[in-house]
């Protein structure tokens, strides 16, 4: 599931962008561990990724990962070493075929940083259940941007009913959605309008403890295959959601739940369907 590191949402950026008064480099801001860390249920461990504390204004030019640890996930029962992913990225994951992230497990990260012993735990939730859709393909015309404005057809989104994604949420816990187009090479919806073509169209909501998602048809940008993947996450993931709309009088006592550092590590549980965009 290549698509994971493109999830990690861009509110995780103030955990790692500390704001200071001095906008020089102090040596003791650098000596707090950052951790990044997210495990997905039947998935490889990969995204961990570790950096050191960088206050806000510095040179972003510099490096911050830290790639020599030791660090090690323990699921209750044994302890896996993880590897350095190539590279200076920071990023840490277990090259082993022996390790399955399981739902309702809990994992403890754990390795040591300038003489302290940092410590993070997550508890693998349950896959979402009854999950569906309203219908698995829709039709949209292609529009010409420029013609639009010179008398041309308009967009016929408003003759598509929303597309409802649904899901069973009888305990009021927390989901989020992810819509992307996985053509390698999609088609734009309406042309014209960026003559060098866009990325592949990615859309991911908030965290909710609702049990539907209501897509909007002028929300699709280009045809193809859609994945959409429900996502269930912990009360961590949220806490950390909920509190990114901090200023920058709090971004010094970021939110975190990382034991003698700071952070986020989490864990996720997933389920998946497709949506076919098809042009009229």
């Amino acid at each position: 599931m290549n698509f994971h590191k493109s999830l990690i949402p861009y509110f995780l950026i103030p955990l790692i962008l500390i704001a200071c008064e001095e906008t020089e480099i102090r040596p003791e801001s650098l000596e707090l561990a950052v951790v990044e860390g997210f495990l997905y249920a039947n998935s490889p461990v990969e995204d961990i990724h570790i950096s050191r504390m960088i206050p806000f204004g510095s040179d972003s030019t510099l490096n911050f990962a830290i790639n020599d640890l030791s660090i090690s996930l323990n699921d209750g029962e044994q302890d896996y070493l993880l590897t350095a992913s190539p590279g200076d990225s920071g990023y840490y994951h277990y090259s082993g075929s022996d390790l399955r992230i399981q739902e309702g497990t809990t994992y403890t990260l754990n390795f040591s940083f300038n003489g302290e012993e940092i410590r993070a735990e997550t508890q693998v939730p349950s896959p979402p259940s009854g999950m569906g859709i309203s219908t698995p393909s829709v039709e949209v015309q292609q529009i010409d941007f420029d013609a639009i404005f010179s008398g041309g057809n308009r967009p016929n989104f408003n003759e598509i009913e929303p597309i409802e994604i649904s899901w069973e949420n009888s305990d009021q816990s927390y989901y989020y959605v992810l819509v992307e187009n996985i053509d390698s090479n999609p088609e734009d919806i309406i042309v014209g309008e960026l003559p060098f073509g866009r990325p592949n169209f990615n859309l991911i909501t908030e965290p909710t403890e609702a049990s539907t998602y209501i897509l909007l048809p002028q929300t699709l940008e280009q045809f193809g295959t859609h994945r959409i993947v429900l996502f269930k996450v912990n009360a961590e993931y949220v806490d950390l959601y909920e509190n990114a709309s901090q200023d920058s009088r709090n971004l010094d006592e970021p939110l975190s739940n990382v034991e003698n550092g700071l952070g986020v590590f989490t864990s996720f549980n997933s389920d998946t369907l497709y949506l076919e965009v098809y042009k009229q």
